[in-house]
């Protein structure tokens, strides 16, 4: 079997992109209240991670673990970050980042680039639009990366306004031997009203990288068992830090690091609506990032 393991390791981030999923989470810090509702550090330990794949996961023959946040290079998250490549033993580390870190520290990957999947960055246009020194600085994040022989990617969200200057930007990447992946822009709600989704053409929908076409709801990387890993959440709904959800559209727990169990039985599936639904697990473990129901107990 093979797992893509996705861990958002903090809500921290050097941008705060309107249509960014962790909106809630910044709207609450700006209020003043985010430190009662939020919790934004790891809940687990490393080696409960490693206790929990080894029983688990034990038929694993290959594990890719997807780091993003927040900003996995901003300076709250960096030594999380080499602190979790340092640990593994048997992932392959995948990071997704906005590429604005200093290229110190993109130099400090070059000793595990034997330990990384890929290294991807987003190219936030709205963000970056009128910025030159950090379009500069995106720029040679991604081309060090290339240099040390670690394999990179840049990708873009197809804004259909942007969408010639998005067509632009791959000639100029595929001109420098740098993968450009377009993914379908769902925004901050997680897709669930897909406003800009539902304004593609068919020839959007063909720009769009394979690796994104699931649909208007599937996020699933095609090929592997993924799991989503929660190691912080908000501290007043009852949840346990380490959740592990089968679905990041349809949040149903499947198990729990810190309280060590899975229930491997979970399928995901997609309804006639055109819905993803998982199935295989009591609907009692079922909940909403608004309101998880709470899982103390082992199963």
């Amino acid at each position: 079997m093979k797992y893509y393991i996705s861990f958002p390791i903090s809500f921290n981030c050097n941008l705060r992109c309107s249509y960014c999923f962790n909106q809630e989470f910044y709207n609450f810090i700006d209020k003043q209240i985010g430190s009662n509702k939020w919790r934004d550090k790891r809940t687990f330990s490393f080696e409960e991670y490693q206790r929990w794949r080894n029983k688990y996961l034990s038929d694993a023959s290959e594990i890719v673990m997807h780091l993003f946040g927040g900003e996995p290079f901003c300076h709250q998250n960096t030594e999380d970050v080499f602190s979790i490549i340092s640990f593994m033993d048997k992932e392959k580390i995948d990071i997704l980042s906005n590429g604005l870190c200093e290229p110190s520290t993109i130099k400090r990957l070059e000793p595990f680039k034997n330990k990384l999947h890929r290294i991807g960055f987003t190219f936030h246009r709205e963000s970056l639009e009128g910025k030159p020194n950090l379009v500069e600085r995106y720029n040679e994040n991604v081309l060090l990366v290339k240099q040390m022989g670690i394999p990179v990617y840049v990708k873009e969200l197809l804004i259909k306004k942007y969408r010639d200057n998005i067509l632009a930007h791959r000639r100029e990447w595929s001109a420098k031997g740098v993968d450009f992946k377009i993914q379908d822009f769902k925004g901050v709600d997680r897709g669930l009203s897909h406003e800009e989704y539902s304004k593609y053409t068919p020839l959007d929908n063909l720009l769009v990288d394979p690796e994104y076409k699931h649909g208007q709801v599937c996020s699933c990387l095609f090929g592997f068992k993924n799991v989503f890993i929660r190691g912080f959440d908000m501290v007043d709904v009852g949840t346990n830090g380490g959740d592990v959800i089968a679905c990041w559209h349809f949040p149903t727990v499947v198990g729990n690091i810190l309280d060590d169990w899975f229930n491997p039985n979970y399928n995901i599936v997609r309804q006639a609506n055109g819905k993803i639904k998982v199935t295989g697990v009591p609907e009692i473990f079922r909940g909403t990032f608004k309101n998880d129901l709470p899982i103390t107990k082992s199963v």
